[in-house]
């Protein structure tokens, strides 16, 4: 999984959290604000004085209680092109807090023959898991229903405890034993205790567990299966083309 920590004002480069791609950084997809109360300032590459390339503010600033650095990084990728957006805090309040807005959450980037439903609840479930770790792991035990039902094409099972009983034999019992035990932690949120007095909560680690779950059980099912296939085709074509220069060899 791409860790999404700040680039360093230095870095050449950064990995997209949207398409794991290594993007170059420069003055034409790379911008840096500093925000205060009552100014933005832009920062501005130049060369230092040892003659390396460098970014400094274009005026020298006096940092109050509350700015904030925004960085704005754009992905060159043809097939991309989105923008992250990250905020630094430097006043006495907010000094160390370090948010991405976008995207929300720590949510990977996955291929798009991953079924949309499936992302939709995953990326949601990143999205609040600091905000609300109980909705998010509820999110979660919906991901794990849904890759049950479309993977492993468990259908016309009642309840999502008859339909990992269902699935059992498809997966290794530690698999197994896993996809139990987020039906129970994700039934925290999605079901009431009888005793209305007696609270349970999940907390954001916990929560973001549940999701690294979901991101494994996403591996294992659809992205081997797609590179799986892709070997087979390869193969076929490799014969396909072997054949053919053969014949024209013979003839």
């Amino acid at each position: 999984m791409t860790d999404k920590k700040f680039v360093s004002f230095y870095s050449g480069s950064y990995v997209c959290p949207f398409c794991d791609f290594s993007i170059p950084l420069s003055d034409e997809n790379y911008s840096k604000y500093l925000v205060g109360n009552n100014h933005v300032r832009k920062f501005q590459q130049q060369i230092t004085s040892s003659g390396n390339a460098g970014y400094q503010s274009a005026r020298t600033p006096v940092i109050p209680d509350e700015e904030f650095i925004i960085e704005l990084k754009r992905c060159t990728n043809s097939e991309c092109k989105k923008t992250t957006i990250s905020i630094e805090g430097r006043g006495a309040d907010t000094k160390g807090l370090q948010l991405i807005i976008n995207p929300l959450g720590p949510a990977r980037s996955f291929p798009d023959y991953i079924p949309k439903s499936i992302l939709q609840d995953y990326r949601e479930a990143c999205a609040i898991v600091d905000l609300s770790p109980k909705a998010s792991g509820t999110l979660s035990r919906r991901c794990l229903q849904s890759i049950i039902r479309d993977y492993w094409d468990i259908k016309n099972k009642n309840t999502l405890f008859d339909e990992i009983q269902a699935v059992k034999p498809k997966v290794s019992s530690e698999v197994w034993e896993a996809m139990d035990h987020l039906r129970k932690l994700g039934n925290i949120g999605a079901h009431s205790e009888k005793n209305i007095n007696v609270i349970v909560d999940i907390t954001s680690e916990e929560a973001k567990i549940l999701i690294k779950f979901i991101e494994y059980l996403i591996e294992i099912s659809y992205i081997e299966r797609y590179k799986t296939q892709q070997i087979f085709h390869s193969i076929g074509e490799i014969s396909q083309q072997k054949q053919s220069e053969k014949k024209v060899t013979l003839d």
